[in-house]
């Protein structure tokens, strides 16, 4: 390449870097100058271009320091040690850059190639300095022999003070020839290459090598008889470099803000970890079907607190679910809080193991979305699960056949008392591992559970595994009498090395007729184990059929099926007069339908059991406010504004309750509080006015 062609070339390459910076700096101009500053120069090199474009969309303060916060926690490579080790490495590299790189120039340090390359890279392994060789500009040579941690080859980087003046810069392979460095030696023009690499091994063989190839695991001759091979290596490897600091990085974290908003405090938004999940919709005893769950996190993304100067890792998880309609109403909802403690043993047990999260709750039939977030508390860190959940209406006598469920395997409790237990994943003593993930090491059996009711010896099951991206090819199948209670099934994957497989399993009737079909990707890994989970277990006592009744009992309330609600609420309370949730729902339909007396008659018992709880005493309350009994709701409604925040209802309640008690003060007290709270409340106005005026008038 002549030299006027090199010189077109660097023209044209500077000016594309700075066409290609100046877009994101144009957003960033936009930013507070803190911010500013923090990612244009801190952590320019390091920040990923998708959590840059992330972070230039944030508006506020809050989930900025938010971000930063868990922009520098991703990169902590031990999050048990109050000191991030990444962090402090980073800035004392930035600080030398801006100390010891920009000497030569008004170019502040971590601007150079210099500074640059230190900051990504750090310290080299070698450096040498060629500074009073004649005829040579100042050269830096840094060598980096050993930076397999970044999927990096040994590599060779040259820098020199082209002119004598300004800033060093790296040798640029595409632009620059090894004469370049010794402007003033007399080479032949017809071997310039040669000769010039020939002058520099006198002065430094690994100076001359780096010259031609940035590969110090390569050899430079090939580069030099062809230099467009060194040209296109310098590239390649300058973008793996620049590449290095999030090569590995995940940064699905970024991408699940936008669905996080609004579900999760602004300190836990930029904290997300991934998961696996799994829902299974499965039979109870009765009609009932139970939505059973598990969240499966890998151990890198489980973060315990280590009790200070203790032997003790603990946490406390916040686990939060609903169920919707696809109108969007909810009909189900929960929120847990569990702590978690453990000793140093059984946290070196679990330490390598991927956590799981398990539960489950009775569902009314219909189709929902399904969502569950998991917060830990220890680093403010969440995850979110979403999936279709359709739940067909169970039928008595009419047989049923569900989705296979994967299985890690499972355990047979030897414990009396567990026959006619109905729990998380557990049939009587049957205990099912259930396999989020869906993976298999190679060589082990598919095992899955398959939920089914109703069947007998007139049914059969056939199982068939095929490949996924060959349907005709079948690694396995088989079929079994319908009468087999509970059908956990062994099935082979043949002799495959890995690969995506599905299983299918049909209902077929005596006569031959298939009368259902399901099926379960999977995949076999060619790794030779596949890790267990550790589990954390929540359940209901689902053999209880009354609390089964009582929960199904308000989801179909909330879906507008209130005579199939009032059903099951009875049916609970038949049950069990004592149960409260029943009691509760029943008091609230009879209050909805204004049949107050009754509602009281159904409430009192439960605020006689219950004294504290601030749903019957609301509820309890507007009965007899309905009925006018206000000397009493104003007592209930009292007794409740300590155990939560009134709202507008509740202060408006007690306001007229008090002036039809002619107690005037009182009523003005809590009606000026409900203005406080909504000013837009005509009648309320208009009764405050009233109450206000003078006796008389």
């Amino acid at each position: 390449m002549t030299a006027p062609q090199r010189s077109y070339f660097r023209t044209m390459a500077f000016g594309l870097l700075a066409f290609m910076v100046s877009v994101p700096l144009a957003r960033a101009q936009e930013l507070p100058e803190k911010y500013k500053r923090w990612l244009e120069e801190e952590v320019v090199y390091i920040i990923s271009p998708r959590e840059r474009q992330a972070f230039e969309r944030l508006q506020s303060v809050q989930e900025r320091e938010a971000f930063i916060e868990a922009f520098w926690r991703r990169r902590d490579p031990d999050l048990l040690t109050p000191v991030n080790e990444f962090r402090e490495e980073h800035y004392r590299r930035l600080d030398f850059a801006n100390r010891e790189l920009g000497r030569e120039s008004a170019v502040p340090g971590w601007m150079t190639d210099r500074g640059k390359i230190y900051i990504i890279l750090g310290e080299p392994q070698d450096r040498e300095t060629f500074l009073a060789v004649p005829g040579l500009y100042p050269v830096e040579l840094w060598s980096y022999l050993t930076e397999r941690d970044k999927a990096l080859p040994p590599l060779y980087l040259l820098f020199f003070q082209e002119g004598f003046a300004g800033p060093y810069r790296l040798f640029n392979h595409l632009l620059d020839e090894p004469a370049d460095l010794m402007p003033a030696q007399p080479f032949d023009p017809a071997n310039v290459r040669a000769e010039a690499f020939e002058f520099l091994q006198t002065i430094n063989p690994a100076l001359a090598h780096a010259s031609i190839t940035m590969r110090a695991d390569q050899g430079p001759f090939a580069g030099i008889a062809e230099p467009a091979r060194s040209s296109l290596d310098f590239q390649a490897l300058l973008a793996e470099i620049y590449d290095s600091p999030f090569r590995r990085l995940d940064t699905r974290w970024v991408d699940a803000v936008d669905d996080a908003r609004g579900l999760v405090e602004s300190d836990y938004l930029f904290n997300y970890v991934p998961s696996v999940g799994m829902v299974n919709v499965l039979p109870a005893p009765g009609l009932a079907s139970f939505v059973h769950f598990t969240l499966e996190i890998e151990p890198q993304y489980i973060t315990l607190a280590k009790e200070e100067g203790g032997r003790v890792y603990y946490t406390s998880f916040e686990v939060r679910g609903d169920l919707t309609t696809p109108d969007g109403k909810t009909i189900h909802q929960f929120s847990k809080e569990l702590p978690l403690s453990l000793s140093e043993s059984q946290f070196r047990d679990v330490m390598s193991r991927p956590f799981s999260y398990r539960d489950m709750f009775p569902v009314a039939d219909g189709e929902y979305l399904f969502r569950v977030i998991l917060k830990n508390r220890a680093r403010s860190e969440y995850t979110i699960f979403e999936s279709p959940v359709q739940v067909s209406e169970r039928v008595p006598e009419r047989p049923f056949l569900g989705v296979p469920v994967p299985l890690y395997g499972v355990t047979e409790l030897d414990a009396p008392d567990s026959e006619g237990l109905y729990r998380t994943y557990q049939l009587g003593s049957l205990v099912l591992d259930p396999n989020a993930k869906r993976v298999y090491p190679i060589g082990e059996a598919l095992v899955i559970y398959l939920p089914a009711t109703n069947l007998s010896d007139q049914y059969k099951i056939a199982f068939r595994v095929v490949n996924r991206e060959n349907p005709s090819e079948t690694l396995s199948a088989k079929t079994v009498p319908g009468a087999i209670t509970p059908l956990i099934e062994s099935l082979s994957t043949g002799d495959s090395v890995g690969g995506h497989f599905e299983l299918t399993t049909e209902l077929i009737a005596e006569n031959g007729e298939t009368l259902s079909v399901r099926s379960m990707p999977f995949d076999v890994t060619p790794r030779a184990a596949v890790a267990r989970p550790w589990v954390l277990r929540q359940s209901i006592d689902g053999e209880n059929d009354a609390v089964v009744s009582a929960v199904l009992a308000e989801q179909y309330l909330l879906k507008g099926e209130a005579s199939r609600a009032r059903e099951l609420s009875e049916q609970a309370l038949a049950i069990d007069p004592n149960l409260l949730a029943a009691r509760l729902l029943l008091g609230r339909m009879e209050l909805d339908e204004g049949r107050f007396l009754e509602a009281i008659r159904l409430l009192e018992p439960a605020r006689a059991q219950h004294p504290d709880n601030v749903e019957v005493l609301l509820a309890l309350g507007d009965a007899l406010f309905q009925a006018k009994n206000f000397t009493r709701a104003v007592e209930l409604f009292e007794a409740a504004i300590p155990l939560r925040r009134p709202g507008t209802s509740l202060l408006n309640s007690l306001g007229i309750a008090h002036a039809q008690l002619g107690n005037r003060d009182k009523a003005i007290e809590y009606l000026t509080r409900s203005l406080e709270l909504e000013p837009e409340q005509p009648s309320v106005l208009s009764l405050l006015e009233k109450l206000r005026a003078p006796a008389g008038n």
